[in-house]
């Protein structure tokens, strides 16, 4: 995960035109599953232009 959000702090934001807005979350529902390799979660990060 940490490589995630230094993704979407790091450098997509910077790039993307759009302005944070001074939050995010996490949804972690059945996918993640902490001892599999595939496990996901959803980020959901508010912007605005």
């Amino acid at each position: 995960m940490a490589e995630t959000y230094g993704f979407l702090y790091g450098s997509w934001l910077s790039e993307s035109g759009y302005d944070y807005a001074g939050f995010d979350f996490e949804y972690w529902d059945e996918r993640y599953k902490p001892e599999q390799e595939g496990n996901e979660i959803d980020i959901y990060v508010p912007l605005f232009k």
